[in-house]
């Protein structure tokens, strides 16, 4: 697959992941029983991919907005798949 700076879909999978991280939680004020397939329905959601010059290494920036009145929600996954929401 050749790489693009144009946005990618979210899969139901990435929804699911990243409807369990604390911070995605609190900031869309999910309910204990929602998960990715209510995030789903409230945000708005976009991959891009990077190729880090430094370390030639693939790495996914996630954007998560929740309307147009409030700041993205910036995740990153590196190299090792950990994702980390950026402030």
């Amino acid at each position: 697959m050749a790489l693009s700076n144009a946005p990618l879909s979210l899969s139901t999978a990435e929804w699911d992941v990243l409807s369990h991280i604390e911070e995605v939680r609190k900031y869309f004020k999910l309910l204990d029983d929602e998960g990715g397939e209510i995030l789903e329905t409230i945000a708005y959601g976009a991959k891009f991919q990077f190729v880090f010059s430094a370390t030639s290494s693939l790495q996914d920036v996630l954007v998560l907005v929740r309307n147009t009145s409030t700041l993205p929600l910036v995740i990153t996954r590196g190299a090792r798949g950990r994702l980390r929401v950026l402030r």
